[in-house]
């Protein structure tokens, strides 16, 4: 019987299942050299997606409430994504004010973690 945790089993195998060389590589390697600008990339479609098409809001949110947060939290994230693939230019100080907004973008994912869903 194993001793590790199921998170710690998988670590453990993709370690060794894979050549040092090809771990970058794979579509999650490849993800997890920027993370930063993946994640971005793929909350941005989601909540997007969620806001054009989802049924459901918090109860204390009218539906047009909630579109606009959704899509509040996509634009600042959409626009990290255009600075980071130099889509866009920006003065320093404007890049951490890019930077900042899709902090709180993400927090603001993380804070309305359960309302995500259709």
């Amino acid at each position: 019987m194993s001793t590790l945790l199921p998170i710690d089993k998988l670590a453990e195998d993709l370690k060794h299942k894979h050549e040092h060389d090809t771990v970058w590589g794979s579509d999650v390697g490849k993800d997890c050299i920027t993370l930063c600008d993946s994640l971005a990339e793929w909350l941005t479609k989601r909540l997007i997606h969620l806001s054009i098409y989802g049924n459901t809001h918090p109860g204390n949110l009218s539906p047009k409430e909630w579109e606009l947060k959704l899509r509040f939290a996509a634009t600042s994230l959409y626009q990290y994504t255009l600075l980071r693939n130099n889509q866009v230019e920006v003065c320093p100080f404007e890049f951490d004010d890019v930077q900042d907004n899709a902090k709180k973008a993400i927090h603001w994912v993380a804070d309305n973690f359960e309302h995500l869903w259709d």
